[in-house]
C-alpha cells in the first residue's frame, strides 16, 4: 500500500494519505524534505506519496524516505493531527455511523466494528459482504449481537481466503472484535483488554 501513516495508518494506495496531505496544506501547514529542509508543494508530496504505492520492490527510494521523515516531523504538530482527525471522520467515521444508525445499531462494540470494517476495507465494504451472511439487522427485525458477530464471522472468512498473505495475516483485527464479542464487552466500558493492551484511564501493559 505505499506507505502508511499516522494514528489511523492512512495509505497511498487508498488515497487516504492524499486526503490527509491536502487537509494539511489547507489548513496552512509544510512538509519539509532534504538536506535543505525546503518546503515542497501539497501536489508534489501526493506524488511521491503515489510512487511509493506502485513501487514492484521493497526497496524504499530516497525522495520517499525523505517524505516519510517529513510526514514524521509533521505528526507532532497539531495542524496534522487536526487534518488525520477530520479526513477519518468525514471519510471513514461518519459513513460507519450513519450505516449503523440505518441498521438500528445501539451498541457501541456495534460500532466499532463497523468503523473497523471502513478503515480497513473501505466504507462500501460492508454492502459487498452483507449478501454473504444471513443474520438480520435490528432494522430488520433481527438480534443485534448476533448480527454483528454473523458480520464478524464473515469478514474473518473473506480475509482469510484472500490469496495475499498479507491480507490474510489480517485476521487478527477481526479476532480481537470476535474476543470482544464473546466477553460481552459491548458497551466497551474502561478498562478492557485489547490483544495484551490494557486501554483505560492510565493505559498500560497488561502483565
Amino acid at each position: 500500500a505505499g506507505i502508511s501513516y499516522g494514528c489511523h495508518q492512512a495509505t497511498a494506495q487508498s488515497g487516504a494519505l492524499a486526503s490527509v496531505i491536502d487537509d494539511f496544506y489547507a489548513r496552512g501547514g509544510q512538509l519539509r524534505i532534504g538536506n535543505e529542509n525546503e518546503p515542497i508543494s501539497a501536489e508534489s508530496a501526493k506524488a511521491i506519496a503515489a510512487r511509493s504505492a506502485r513501487s514492484p520492490t521493497p526497496t524504499v527510494s530516497r525522495e520517499v524516505r525523505d517524505l516519510m521523515h517529513a510526514l514524521e516531523a509533521a505528526g507532532h504538530s497539531p495542524v496534522m493531527r487536526a487534518a488525520q482527525r477530520h479526513v477519518f471522520d468525514r471519510d471513514y467515521w461518519l459513513p460507519a455511523l450513519t450505516q449503523g444508525q440505518e441498521l438500528g445499531l445501539r451498541y457501541a462494540l456495534s460500532y466499532l466494528a463497523l468503523y473497523d470494517l471502513a478503515i480497513h476495507s473501505g466504507p462500501d465494504r460492508l454492502a459487498k459482504l452483507r449478501p454473504l451472511f444471513p443474520e438480520m439487522p435490528p432494522s430488520r427485525g433481527g438480534g443485534e449481537r448476533l448480527w454483528v458477530v454473523g458480520l464478524l464471522r464473515c469478514r474473518r472468512w473473506w480475509l482469510g481466503q484472500s490469496t495475499r498473505e498479507i491480507v490474510r495475516k489480517t485476521v487478527y483485527r477481526v479476532d480481537a472484535l470476535l474476543d470482544l464479542c464473546d466477553e460481552q464487552r459491548w458497551r466497551l466500558e474502561l478498562p478492557l483488554e485489547v490483544r495484551g493492551v490494557v486501554i483505560g484511564e492510565s493505559p498500560r501493559r497488561a502483565s
